[in-house]
């Protein structure tokens, strides 16, 4: 069995856009890619830091292997470090079509992606929780919802539905 990676990658649909479009063009762009999505899930940051956004967001530069150029004239990747267990790519470009993209759409997509995940209000109450987990008691989690095949929010979910029963209204009827 293969150990699961540590880091789960999402894609946002501009990232998924601009992949399919550049892939019509390029036809190594998957590849070419291939190593920085490994980079990634193994856990490192490449890239520069940019700022001017309220997120950890990361711009790397990839080698276009179809131009033969070099790094400089090859792709650009926008990510966001969300916490230690999730990137999620923001969008990708050929410098050849864009020179540089600027922090506010890079927020817009970000703001865009958050928007569509947001829990819906109809039919059932959702709730958004962040629990910091400690890296020995994380690796755990991870290791157990490998084994039982759910990812690592789907195991805390069922630990805390086994564990915390919803409270259930009563009535004094004196």
């Amino acid at each position: 069995m293969t150990e699961p990676s540590p880091i789960e990658l999402i894609f946002t649909p501009n990232f998924q856009t601009q992949l399919r479009r550049l892939a019509k063009r390029y036809r190594n762009v998957r590849a070419d890619l291939k190593p920085l999505f490994d980079e990634l899930e193994s856990g490192n940051c490449p890239g520069d830091q940019i700022s001017g956004t309220t997120y950890t967001v990361f711009k790397v530069r990839v080698k276009n292997r179809d131009i033969q150029k070099g790094k400089s004239s090859g792709y650009r990747v926008i990510y966001q470090r969300r916490d230690s267990i999730c990137i999620l790519l923001i969008t990708l470009y050929s410098k050849s079509d864009e020179s540089t993209l600027a922090a506010r759409e890079i927020l817009e997509i970000i703001d865009a992606f958050n928007k569509l995940n947001e829990p819906s209000d109809q039919g059932t109450q959702a709730m958004k929780v962040t629990i910091d987990i400690p890296d020995p008691l994380c690796q755990i989690l991870i290791n157990q919802a490998a084994q039982m095949q759910i990812t690592p929010e789907q195991l805390i979910i069922q630990i805390l539905n086994q564990h915390f029963q919803p409270a259930t209204a009563t009535t004094d009827t004196d």
